[in-house]
Order: C-alpha cells, then sequence, then structure tokens
C-alpha cells in the first residue's frame, strides 16, 4: 500500500471513529439555543420554548430556570422535539433559562427574559387601565366602556373570549353578568347605570384565546368612586 493510501485509509477510520463517539463538546454561547415563542413571559399561563444544540438530544443537556415560576416538559416521544413551558408565578420582575450539558454540566447557553402581568381594563374611546385590586373608577368612566380588553394586547395576539362582571352593591341589589365576549352587553350596560359610589366591580374567570389556545387569567376588582 502506498503512502498516499495509508494517509487516506487513516484519516478515514478517524473521521468513521468521531463519528460514532460521543457527540462534540457545545461550545459556551456558541448560539443561542433557547428558542421561544414569546417575547416577554407572561404570568399564569404556559409560555413555551424548545432548545436546540447541534448533536445533542434534549435527555442529554439539563435546562432549568430561576426562580419565580414552575418548568413543565411535554412528555413526547422524540427527545429532539421536546416543549419545555414556563409558567411564571408573578414573584420575580425576570426569570433566566439556562442549558448545560449531561454529564458535566457545562453551560451552553442561557437567555432572561422579562416577567409581565396580564392587566385587565375597560376599553373605550381611552383607554381606562383599571390595575390592583383597590383600583378606583368614576361611574362616568365605567359609562363609556364598551369592551373588556388586555393591556398585554401590544405585546402578543390575546383576546377575550368570556368572562364574569359581577357588580356587589352597597345600597342596592347585587348582580353578576356572564359574558361570552369582551363586550359589555346592553343588558349589562343598563345595570350600570344603577351605580353608586362605593359599590365594587368585579372581573371573574377570565377566558382568552391566545396562539397555543384558550387560557385563563386571573381578573381584578375596582371600587366606584
Amino acid at each position: 500500500m502506498s503512502s498516499f493510501s495509508f494517509v487516506n485509509v487513516f484519516f478515514s477510520l478517524l473521521i468513521s471513529f468521531s463519528a460514532s463517539g460521543n457527540p462534540r463538546e457545545p461550545k459556551k454561547n456558541e448560539s443561542n439555543c433557547i428558542h421561544p415563542w414569546f417575547k416577554k413571559l407572561i404570568v399564569g399561563i404556559e409560555n413555551e420554548f424548545r432548545v436546540i444544540v447541534k448533536d445533542y438530544d434534549n435527555e442529554k443537556l439539563n435546562v432549568r430556570i430561576s426562580a419565580g415560576g414552575q418548568l413543565k416538559v411535554d412528555n413526547i416521544a422524540s427527545q429532539s422535539n421536546i416543549i419545555y413551558k414556563i409558567i411564571p408565578d408573578g414573584s420575580q420582575k425576570s426569570i433566566t433559562i439556562s442549558v448545560s450539558t449531561k454529564p458535566g454540566d457545562s453551560l451552553v447557553c442561557s437567555s432572561t427574559f422579562k416577567v409581565i402581568t396580564p392587566k385587565v381594563f375597560i376599553a373605550s374611546q381611552h383607554a381606562f387601565e383599571l390595575d390592583g385590586q383597590n383600583s378606583v373608577i368614576t361611574k362616568k368612566q365605567v359609562l363609556k366602556a364598551s369592551k373588556v380588553t388586555l393591556k398585554l394586547a401590544k405585546y402578543a395576539h390575546y383576546k377575550i373570549i368570556r368572562y364574569d362582571f359581577a357588580i356587589s352593591s352597597k345600597t342596592g341589589s347585587s348582580a353578576i353578568f356572564q359574558m361570552q365576549d369582551d363586550n359589555i352587553a346592553s343588558e349589562l350596560k343598563q345595570h350600570l347605570k344603577t351605580l353608586n359610589s362605593g359599590d365594587l366591580l368585579i372581573i371573574a374567570n377570565v377566558s382568552v384565546m391566545g396562539p397555543n389556545g384558550p387560557e385563563m387569567i386571573s381578573g381584578k376588582t375596582w371600587t366606584v368612586k
């Protein structure tokens, strides 16, 4: 065998051995291996993302998040196509996702995302934001309202598909209205005309339609001034 042929065979065997052995060790932050389906994390719903590292299935990776939420993993057959879900609890202003290898726990990449809380507000020609458990609103503002919508609409395509609107009156009769879309129905509008100072307005059981299907978010309570 000529020296040229011997060298060719040697390198062919070397390449074959390398391909059948352990995958290469990824370099730290060689690329962004976290692929989110969101720009910001939204409290109370499942925020999905994938992790992709060349030559590594997900079973060979550690995926962790910092304090402030729960990490879930979809139980699907392919270890190269796992969907991860973060459910923020609202206790932190941001959450960091980190990815490292098994074994050795060598960091591959990490990303930090801001956490936002959905804020329900009543929208009219001018949007009156009604956030917080002890928010105050005037009767005039309420009567201008035509819809219930979300402050996070500028961040993602979410739409309210149903909600309960309760009125707790200090002087008159209380009532609960179940809405099947984001509008304020005529029957509810008529009842709102009887509001008095000190009455409570409660929006609860809010169901929204997002990119991944229907989700539930918490409502809000306001006092009529």
